[in-house]
């Protein structure tokens, strides 16, 4: 715009309007090198006294605005004389050939810039002020306080003091000149102004303490974001020690628990640690072998030597018969349980005695046993198809119930032969009270399991001479169960049945069935000639009652001491008797193996110490009596072995 000699201040230049509505127009004051203002020209009341109101606040307030405001007064280089410049508004006044309505757009425009400049706004550079197209310069122009600083003849230890005493000066003297009339003859009294004067200093009152308000807020936050970011590095230091020390416990926490825990070595691992051989390890398990394997294992070792890759059951089955040998059989031997067992006297134990004669009451009447009332449990609540599903029958609950205990695979294989064979031979007849229970499985979940209770009854010095039920049979017998239940596991791995010497004793006991079926027939027939000498001997007993109490001599009675008129009443008794030989007869041809229901038999009349005579009409009530007592069943004195046994 200006050549680099001009000279001339920015204040002075043609058109140029400063942007500060505090800063002085070019002509209003004249410096003359001392610290008095002398103003050229007449300074409007309205100026003046907003110049003199600001100047007032200006001591008290903080300073607000941008960072191009905070910095300090700069001394600027002088710009080069270009001689008196005449500012445009003047020149505009001036004008003699301006028209009248370019007059009233000029002085429309200056009145409004006057406006704008009272309440402070100030346009930023780059952007026209509204209704002007001008622009403003990227620096306002310098005060005359600024041309003060860019003298050099002034002593620079009294410079700030005089620039200090002038500023003072100067405002003093503009506020006195704006509050007193009389002391200011430019001054021109209006109502109108004075209100608008008013009410501007009322605006820039409020304007100022809206901005204290603000300024008290953002310092608050100023202070607060500052004390933050001040305490952010000791903040900052402290979140990443604590992650870090959570990030360590939770570490150790997973280490604890995934880490082998120690533990104290307990009994039964110190007494098993004597038949572990440590220098000989599995190839597949790398645990120790037993020191003394069994036969069965050492043939398994040596049959799947020969084959190069081995499937994951067959290791598992290897596997686990080693470390069986290492823990479960020494335990079981410690414990008690019997290291062998003659497998042949279990055949025939189960054939006769006190044993044969429970288990045909179960198969009989199937409520007696608590392993039949157990699984008629399960069946109602769940189905007999989910109940004989792989899944449930290979629960180790189900299994450690229906295991025969310490006789094993092998005795349970037995004990289901022997059943078998008695239904075949029908000694044994399973009737529908096994529903809802199919025949096999009514043999291996009930029958088997009552029978290795039974045995282990026995096993224990249970006394047969004891009736099966009151508080001494029921602790036996819980006794018993809880040893079946303890010894499943050690019985199984024992006594297996696919060994060799399982597989030879059920060879031989395959053998020796038509053996066993000729015993049974012997006991059987046995017991049937037991039952018709107990009928011969019921039957005399019942004729000599007839006779007795139909005889005259009551001290010795005999033969001749019938009378003709009783004669018909003891032959009526002598053909009851026979009647009573046909219906055993009969019946022993009908029996099975399955126990009838006993009915309670009469007894005969008790003889009295001193007999009485009776009635022909008494005697044939009598003996039909008893012919129905020994027709429907046996005296209740006899022993439970041959009642069941006649029916077998």
């Amino acid at each position: 715009m200006f050549g680099n000699n001009d000279s001339t201040p920015k204040a002075e230049r043609s058109g140029y309007e400063s942007p500060d509505p505090l800063a002085l127009n070019p002509g209003d004051f004249e410096y003359d090198g001392n610290t008095v203002v002398t103003p050229t020209k007449p300074v409007g009341t309205k100026k003046v006294k907003a110049l003199a109101t600001v100047s007032t606040l200006k001591a008290n307030q903080p300073f607000m605005g941008t960072g191009h405001d905070r910095r300090s007064p700069s001394p600027l280089p002088p710009p080069p004389s270009k001689g008196n410049a005449v500012p445009r508004r003047e020149r505009r006044q001036a004008s003699p050939h301006e028209s009248p309505l370019k007059k009233a757009r000029t002085s429309k425009a200056s009145a409004s810039e006057s406006s704008r400049s009272k309440l402070g706004k100030a346009v930023p550079k780059g952007k026209c002020k509204p209704l002007s197209s001008k622009k403003v310069d990227r620096f306002p122009t310098p005060s005359p306080i600024d041309l003060l600083c860019s003298q050099e003849s002034l002593d620079p230890n009294t410079w700030f003091d005089n620039l200090q005493a002038a500023d003072d000066k100067k405002w003093d003297e503009l506020k006195y000149n704006a509050l007193n009339p009389t002391a200011n003859p430019c001054r021109v009294e209006s109502s109108a102004d004075e209100d608008e004067f008013k009410q501007l200093e009322e605006r820039d009152l409020e304007e100022y303490k809206r901005m204290r308000r603000l300024r008290k807020k953002q310092t608050q936050k100023q202070s607060y974001a500052d004390s933050f970011f001040e305490n952010a590095p000791q903040m900052a230091e402290e979140t990443r020690r604590r992650r870090s020390l959570e990030a360590r416990s939770i570490a150790l926490a997973e280490t604890v628990q995934f880490a082998p825990k120690e533990r104290e070595v307990g009994e039964d691992e110190l007494y098993c640690a004597h038949f572990k051989n440590h220098r000989n390890l599995c190839l597949y398990c790398s645990e120790p072998l037993p020191v003394s394997p069994s036969a069965e294992l050492r043939a398994l070792q040596l049959r799947y030597a020969s084959i190069t890759n081995l499937s994951f059951r067959q290791t598992v089955t290897l596997c686990t018969m080693h470390r069986a040998e290492t823990t479960i059989i020494p335990l079981g031997l410690r414990d008690g349980f019997p290291k062998d067992i003659d497998f042949e006297d279990v055949d025939r134990r189960l054939e006769s005695g006190w044993i044969a004669v429970r288990l045909k009451k179960v198969a009989a009447n199937p409520k007696l046993s608590k392993f039949y009332r157990r699984a008629k449990k399960e069946i109602n609540q769940m189905g007999i198809a989910a109940w004989k599903d792989v899944a449930h029958q290979s629960n180790d609950t189900v299994l450690s119930h229906a295991q025969p205990g310490y006789y094993g695979d092998l005795g349970r294989a037995i004990m289901i032969r022997h059943f078998q064979n008695l239904i075949l031979w029908r000694y044994l007849k399973l009737g529908s009270d096994t529903a809802p229970l199919p025949e096999t499985d009514f043999i291996v979940t009930v029958l088997v399991p009552e029978a290795a209770v039974l045995l282990t009854m026995e096993d224990k010095g249970w006394d047969i001479s004891l009736p099966p039920k009151g508080e001494e049979w029921d602790k036996a017998r819980a006794e018993a169960m809880e040893i079946c239940r303890r010894a499943g596991r050690y019985g199984y791995w024992k006594f297996r049945e696919d060994g060799d010497k399982g597989r030879l004793m059920l060879e031989r006991i395959d053998q020796a069935a038509s053996k066993k079926r000729r015993r049974l027939e012997a006991t059987r027939q046995a017991v049937s000639a037991e039952i018709d000498r107990k009928i011969q001997a019921e039957k005399v007993q019942v004729v000599k009652d007839a006779i007795l109490v139909a005889s005259s001599d009551t001290e010795q009675p005999d033969d001749s001491d019938w009378g003709d008129e009783v004669w018909e009443d003891a032959d009526a008794v002598a053909q009851a008797a026979a009647a009573v030989d046909r219906r055993a007869a009969v019946q022993r041809q009908d029996s099975d193996a399955t126990p009838q229901p006993k009915r309670r038999p009469l007894s005969p009349r008790k003889l009295e110490s001193t007999p009485r005579p009776m009635k022909s009409g008494r005697l044939l009530k009598k003996a039909s009596q008893i012919s129905q007592a020994s027709s429907a069943g046996y005296d209740e004195g006899w022993d439970d072995q041959f009642v069941l046994s006649i029916d077998v």
